[in-house]
């Protein structure tokens, strides 16, 4: 593998809270918060490493990685899945680096958690990330609607 997977530290937590993503795709910004960092230090997150040992992304499981929306459509309710997110570095995104990211990424969480089967939850305005996850086995279910910063964000929900 390329990257490397560590549990979430507040020194990651603080870097990741630096990020910042061009439109359309500033709404994956964290704010600094003291809720924000602590939400990254939940025990659900985990940092990722590129060969260099620079901080290159976060992969996240469970509870955190599931859209409040998401409940109300229904998506939830198949447990025999493992609930992912993930996020790469801004300057990281868009320059192929993607698929194996998510490749070693699914990896870990295959290891970690002992489970083969994932869904994820994409805004469907992110062709980008829909074709790495594509490429990396997930498949397209449903669409449902939830609050990002006060605003509805149409999603589109993926399983491998």
């Amino acid at each position: 593998m390329m990257y490397t997977f560590k549990p979430m530290t507040k020194h990651m937590a603080e870097m990741i809270m630096t990020w910042e993503y061009p439109e359309p795709y500033d709404f994956y910004n964290f704010d600094s918060s003291d809720e924000s960092i602590e939400e990254l230090m939940n025990g659900e997150y985990y940092g990722a490493f590129n060969h260099q040992n620079q901080l290159a992304g976060f992969f996240c499981c469970g509870n955190s990685a599931r859209l409040p929306g998401g409940y109300d459509a229904g998506i939830y309710v198949e447990e025999n899945r493992l609930d992912i997110g993930l996020g790469m570095k801004p300057s990281l995104t868009g320059n192929g680096q993607g698929s194996l990211f998510v490749a070693d990424g699914l990896q870990f969480m295959k290891e970690r958690y002992k489970q083969d089967q994932f869904r994820l939850a994409v805004a469907t305005f992110n062709t980008r990330a829909i074709n790495v996850y594509k490429k990396n086995g997930f498949v397209e279910r449903d669409t449902l609607l939830s609050k990002v910063h006060g605003t509805d964000v149409q999603f589109l929900c993926m399983e491998t």
